[in-house]
C-alpha cells in the first residue's frame, strides 16, 4: 500500500480562504493608518515614531498579494490552462470599482473646497503609473503607487507563470530576485530614482510567490519552536532597519540589510499564518481583525483623504484631525466594502459563470465551417 507523499497531499489540499491572512491584512492596514496618522493634526506624541513606518504595512500587503495570486494561478492550472482573460477580468473587477468610488470621494472633497484636485496626479493613478515619475503627484493620489506596482505584477506574473513548464520552473527565478534586493534598493536610491517606487518592492512580491510555490510542493518542514525563534529574532531587526530608513539614516549597511530582512520577515509572517501549527494563526483569526482585513483595500483607498499632512488641505476640517480621521477612514472603507466591493464580487462571479456556461454550450455544438476558433472565442 503506497502512502501519499507530502507534496501530493499538499497539492490535493491547497487552502481555501485563510482567515489568519485576513488578520495579517488588518495588521498591515493598521500600520499604514498609524504611520499616516502620526503626521496629522492632534496626533499623540507616542505615535510620532510611526511617522515613516507606514511603508512597512504596504510591504506586508505585497508579500500577501504575491502569495495569494500565485496560489490562485496554481489552483487554476491544476484543473485547466490558465485563462488570462478570466484572471485579468477578476483583477479588474476587484481593483477598479473601489478605486472609482474613492476617486469620487476625492472629487467631492475638492468640489467642497477642502482639497485641491490634481489632474496629473489623477491621470497617474488612472493609468497605474504612479510608481514612476511619468505624472507629477500630490498627497491624495500618492498612495496609488502601490496599486500601480500590483497592476503591473498582475499583468506580468501570469504571463511568466503560463510560459513556465512545469510550474516549478519559476522557482529559481524568485530566490534570485530576493538575493538581488540590496542591489535593486541601492541602485534605485542612488541612480534610478524614477523607478524607486517599483524595483525595490519586487522582492516582496517574489517572497510571497516563492512561499506559494513551496506550499504547493508540500514543503512544511521545520520545527515550530525553531520557526518561532527565527521570527522573533528577525522581527526587531527588520523593523529597526525599516525605522532607520524611514528616518533617512541610510548608511551603506542599514539599507541593504533592510532590503533583505523585510522581505524575509514578510515571508516568515505569512508562512506562520498558513501553517496548520503556525504560531500566529490563532492570534490573527480574531473576528475583529478578520473584518478589518476584509475591508482593508477600501480602507487603504479612503484613508488618504483623511490622513494627509496639514499643508495638504486648503481648509482645515473636523475629519482630518486625530483621532476622528482614523474613524472616518475605516468607516468609509467599511461602507465602500459593503456598497461597492461586495456587489463587485457578485458581478465577478456572475460574469465568470456566464462565460463558462457559454463556453460549455459552444463546446457541445459543431464548429462553424472553416472557423474552428469561433467556438473558443466566445
Amino acid at each position: 500500500m503506497n502512502a501519499e507523499s507530502p507534496a501530493r497531499s499538499a497539492r490535493a489540499h491547497l487552502p481555501g480562504r485563510i482567515e489568519a491572512l485576513d488578520g495579517l491584512r488588518a495588521v498591515s492596514i493598521l500600520i499604514v493608518l498609524f504611520g499616516h496618522g502620526a503626521h496629522t493634526i492632534g496626533s499623540p506624541r507616542w505615535l510620532q515614531p510611526m511617522t515613516n513606518m507606514g511603508i512597512v504595512g504596504v510591504d506586508l500587503f505585497f508579500v500577501i498579494s504575491g502569495f495569494i495570486i500565485t496560489l490562485l494561478l496554481i489552483r487554476e492550472r491544476r484543473s485547466a490552462p490558465v485563462s488570462l482573460r478570466n484572471f485579468w477580468l477578476r483583477r479588474a473587477l476587484r481593483i477598479l470599482p473601489p478605486f472609482a468610488a474613492a476617486s469620487a470621494g476625492l472629487a467631492l472633497a475638492a468640489s467642497l473646497g477642502l482639497t485641491k484636485w490634481s489632474w496629473p496626479s489623477f491621470f497617474g493613478a488612472l493609468t497605474f503609473t504612479k510608481d514612476t515619475t511619468l505624472f507629477p503627484g500630490d498627497w491624495f493620489f500618492g498612495h496609488t503607487w502601490s496599486l500601480s506596482v500590483e497592476e503591473q505584477f498582475y499583468i506580468l506574473w501570469p504571463l511568466i507563470f503560463i510560459l513556465a513548464a512545469p510550474v516549478t520552473a519559476t522557482a529559481p527565478l524568485l530566490p534570485a530576485v530576493l538575493i538581488a534586493s540590496p542591489v535593486l534598493a541601492w541602485i534605485c536610491t542612488r541612480h534610478w530614482q524614477a523607478v524607486q517606487n517599483l524595483l525595490p518592492f519586487i522582492p516582496y512580491l517574489a517572497a510571497g510567490c516563492l512561499l506559494a510555490l513551496r506550499r504547493w510542493r508540500g514543503s512544511e518542514a521545520g520545527a515550530r519552536r525553531l520557526r518561532a525563534t527565527r521570527l522573533a529574532l528577525i522581527t526587531p531587526c527588520a523593523l529597526g532597519f525599516a525605522y532607520l530608513n524611514g528616518e533617512h539614516i541610510k548608511s551603506d549597511l542599514s539599507m541593504p540589510l533592510a532590503s533583505v530582512l523585510l522581505p524575509l520577515w514578510g515571508y516568515l509572517l505569512v508562512d506562520e499564518c498558513i501553517r496548520s501549527d503556525g504560531v500566529l494563526r490563532g492570534l490573527l483569526k480574531v473576528r475583529a481583525l478578520r473584518w478589518l482585513g476584509m475591508i482593508s483595500y477600501s480602507v487603504y483607498l479612503w484613508q488618504q483623504l483623511f490622513l494627509g499632512p496639514p499643508d495638504a488641505y486648503i481648509a482645515s476640517w473636523f475629519w482630518n484631525r486625530w483621532p476622528q480621521n482614523i474613524v472616518a477612514g475605516v468607516a468609509c472603507g467599511g461602507l465602500a466594502y459593503l456598497l461597492v466591493e461586495r456587489p463587485g464580487a457578485r458581478l465577478k462571479r456572475f460574469l465568470l459563470r456566464s462565460g463558462q456556461h457559454r463556453l460549455r454550450v459552444s463546446d457541445r455544438q459543431p464548429p462553424p465551417s472553416g472557423n474552428v476558433s469561433g467556438t473558443i472565442s466566445g
